[in-house]
């Protein structure tokens, strides 16, 4: 039998929301905050390696929506006559998963670079490195 809270009756009735007091999810709230902060870090450490992980996330994201679109217009396609009803589903669904191949099979090029930021070059005129290019301009 679950613990009893009390101001609440045993079982909360369906559709009910349970308020959670801050003074007892702090410890929660303060990690997530804390991944956070290490993974904004991370992303700044690490500018190639981030831009890489979220293309590859877009790419998983666009196949999961690609999926879910397809089976959407062939769930249309057998419930109604009428093609405008179910073949943009169709063509939108095909268009993520051919994003979704592209995204994976060609992400963005990982140079063999350092962190893009502070430059280290040894010109005095170089600007910082950006995503398209590695190395530094003269």
């Amino acid at each position: 039998m679950p613990p009893v809270i009390e101001g609440f009756p045993e079982r909360p009735r369906p559709g009910s929301l349970l308020i959670v007091s801050p003074t007892t999810i702090w410890p929660v709230m303060a990690l997530r905050g804390v991944w956070a902060i290490l993974c904004g870090i991370l992303a700044l450490v690490w500018p190639a390696l981030t831009v890489l992980a979220l293309a590859l996330l877009f790419g998983a994201w666009a196949l999961l929506d690609g999926v879910s679109l397809l089976v959407n217009a062939f769930r249309h396609g057998r419930a109604h006559a009428d093609w405008r009803d179910w073949v943009p589903s169709l063509l939108a669904g095909l268009l993520g998963i051919a994003a979704a191949v592209v995204t994976v099979l060609s992400p963005p090029s990982r140079c063999s670079c350092s962190p893009s930021w502070p430059p280290s070059c040894s010109s005095a005129s170089a600007r910082p490195r950006s995503f398209s290019r590695c190395g530094c301009e003269s």
